[in-house]
């Protein structure tokens, strides 16, 4: 089962749809169409916290990356 999001790269202002999966030590992003990218639950951090309906993730080894959920 997955659960879908945004993904940007913090290098450009595209946006790419992603499927999400939990992994035991990471959430794993895969693109449509694209490699799959692992994000490692100790490197997470909120960007905007819950109460806007979406969760806004951030990841401490790339910088300006951001997960929407």
């Amino acid at each position: 089962m997955g659960w879908q999001g945004r993904y940007y790269d913090g290098k450009s202002a595209a946006r790419h749809d992603v499927t999400l999966e939990i992994q035991t030590d990471r959430l794993e992003l895969s693109p449509l169409g694209g490699t799959p990218l692992h994000w490692a639950f100790g490197a997470l951090y909120w960007v905007e916290r819950p109460g806007s309906g979406a969760v806004h993730l951030g990841l401490a080894t790339a910088p300006g990356a951001r997960l929407v959920i």
